[in-house]
């Protein structure tokens, strides 16, 4: 996975969410119980969704309440008749809404050739976490299923299987309902990775969040099932999603794909279905502010990006494509009051401050670097590499205490979150620091 945090001014016009990711190398789990991870021998993996260009906002951007922003340059969210309107379509595709209908696929159907599949090679007598093991190496064996990752690939379960590739959320719907299929509790789990950004196109910037599988393999005692590990921790904020929230990203994913085929009425189809199933999520209505915007209709597409806002607060995916789009429309006011949102939100991500660290020790600036870590340590105590990146900085001051505690630290917190072999490599670090 590649990280990359971007000033929003420097960003094209559109960004988008999208459940997709990169490739990983291997297939693999991890086992946790609790709160407390330790690495088990098998992994597997999948990240998750273009949406909208998004980093978590942690603050607004001034004490006034953003309520009273709103008032002072007369920003109003839409109304029930304005909603009814943009799910309506009337504008977007010119009256061709009456014959237009949207998509309802089971994603998690089985088929005969995937029940044969299971019945062959996963034998209903072993025990659980035999069950799961032969699952998986089923499924990424070359002369089996030999599954392929195509990240711009969004399929059912059936399909995922028939073609035998997909991006992660594909990989992820088949992994779980093939699980259920042979008595195994599976369940989506939404994962809080580093922003990871792409480009697109020379207009669009996908942001790639992450998604795997939590799979009960015995009482109390779960494995995360993901497509990608080398980029996953068990350490990052997660939590378990519904089964049609999972949908509602589903169908997200297969507007996003229409949107980049230039194919506006079936990516109005698409998002406009996942909203249907999850109304209250804002990066849905995120997304159909963007096929609005790619049509050229922009008081429309500020209407879905204000829903989005009040559904979700935090979504900062909306907030930077307002500030685009106030900032194409010359309202300098607006635009100002978004684009102070989004720095807002940058400077308080720790992830950013990890990324602006490394930025300042690259420019020699010590002091500022050893700033920026200890912000984003404060953040999020949890990440074992900010502590490493600390010593890293402390190394280059000279104060050899203080890299020695940060190491201790980083083993630490690796133990606790990241599993045993990562606490190890930084044992080792302390030795031959102290050798």
């Amino acid at each position: 996975m590649r990280v990359a945090f971007v000033n929003a001014k420097t960003l094209p016009s559109n960004s988008i969410f999208y459940s997709g990711g990169s490739p990983g190398r291997c297939c693999r789990c991890k086992r946790f119980n609790g709160l407390r991870f330790s690495v088990s021998d098998l992994h597997s993996l999948f990240l998750l969704s273009l949406l909208l260009l998004s980093l978590m906002l942690l603050g607004a951007c001034s004490s006034q309440p953003l309520s009273a922003q709103y008032d002072a340059l007369d920003i109003k969210p839409p109304s029930q008749k304005e909603l009814r309107e943009l799910l309506n379509g009337h504008v977007l595709l010119q009256g061709q809404t009456p014959a237009l209908t949207d998509p309802d696929e089971d994603i998690f159907a089985l088929n005969t050739e995937m029940q044969n599949f299971l019945s062959v090679y996963v034998s209903s007598n072993r025990n659980k976490k035999a069950r799961l093991r032969a699952l998986l190496s089923a499924i990424v064996r070359k002369n089996l299923l030999g599954m392929t990752y195509n990240p711009f690939k969004t399929y059912s379960a059936k399909d995922t299987f028939y073609y035998r590739e997909g991006n992660c959320l594909s990989f992820t719907i088949m992994v779980i309902t093939l699980a259920r299929e042979i008595g195994l509790k599976a369940k989506f789990n939404e994962v809080d990775v580093p922003p990871t950004w792409d480009m697109h196109d020379e207009n669009t910037y996908v942001f790639y969040k992450h998604v795997n599988a939590i799979i009960e393999v015995e009482s109390g005692q779960r494995q995360a099932v993901d497509i990608n590990m080398e980029d996953y921790e068990l350490s990052y904020p997660q939590r378990i999603i519904s089964d049609r929230l999972a949908t509602a990203q589903f169908y997200n994913n297969r507007s996003i794909e229409q949107l980049y085929e230039n194919n506006i009425e079936d990516a109005f189809r698409y998002i406009r279905k996942a909203i249907e199933l999850e109304p209250k999520v804002g990066y849905l209505w995120g997304s159909l502010g963007t096929i609005y915007r790619r049509a050229g209709f922009l008081h429309e597409a500020e209407l879905a990006y204000l829903q989005a806002l009040r559904n979700s607060p935090d979504e900062v995916v909306s907030i930077s494509n307002l500030e685009r789009l106030y900032s194409q429309q010359q309202q300098k006011a607006r635009a100002e009051l978004f684009s102070q949102l989004a720095a807002k939100a940058r400077s308080r991500n720790p992830y950013y401050q990890y990324k602006q660290a490394q930025r300042e020790l690259e420019a020699g600036n010590l002091e500022s670097a050893l700033e920026n870590i200890q912000a984003a340590i404060r953040g999020y105590g949890k990440e074992h590499r900010f502590y490493h990146y600390a010593a890293i900085i402390y190394q280059k001051m000279g104060d050899r205490e203080n890299v020695r505690e940060s190491l201790q630290a980083a083993a630490r917190v690796a133990g606790r979150m990241a599993g045993d072999s990562v606490a190890k490599r930084y044992q080792n670090k302390l030795e031959r620091f102290g050798s």
